[in-house]
Formats: C-alpha cells, sequence, structure tokens
C-alpha cells in the first residue's frame, strides 16, 4: 500500500520528546517536517532549468546585438 495518506499523528518525536501533532501526510507515517520526500530530483531538474534559460538568453543577447531583434 503506497501514497498519501491522511489518517493519524505523525510518528515523529519532537525537541521536547513528545509525540509530533501534525496529521500524517506521507505513506510512511510520518509529517513533511519528520520524514518528506528527498529534494534531490528538484535540484537536477532546476539546474537544467537554469541551463536552458540561460542558452536562450545567450541566444536573445546575439540576435540584438547583431540588430535582428523588435524595434518599439
Amino acid at each position: 500500500m503506497g501514497g498519501y495518506t491522511f489518517a493519524g499523528h505523525c510518528k515523529g518525536i519532537t525537541e521536547a520528546g513528545t509525540r509530533c501533532q501534525h496529521s500524517v501526510v506521507f505513506a510512511n507515517g510520518y509529517c513533511r517536517q519528520h520524514g518528506g520526500d528527498s529534494t534531490e530530483f528538484l535540484r537536477a531538474r532546476l539546474a537544467r532549468f537554469k541551463a536552458k534559460a540561460l542558452r536562450r538568453h545567450a541566444r536573445w543577447r546575439k540576435r540584438m546585438e547583431a540588430g535582428r531583434g523588435r524595434t518599439p
């Protein structure tokens, strides 16, 4: 049984030593603060997005310098 569930409280322990009172969000029984998914895939996606934006900007700048851009 995978996916998300919204039943019960988080299994995490707070700094005070008590149980976390947040609702469970992930299938592992923890809330977003105590056991969420990894963000590594987001970093890789952001790096690809940034590289593409830099390439597009370089092409745009080259067109502007060549005088082939839009004129007001």
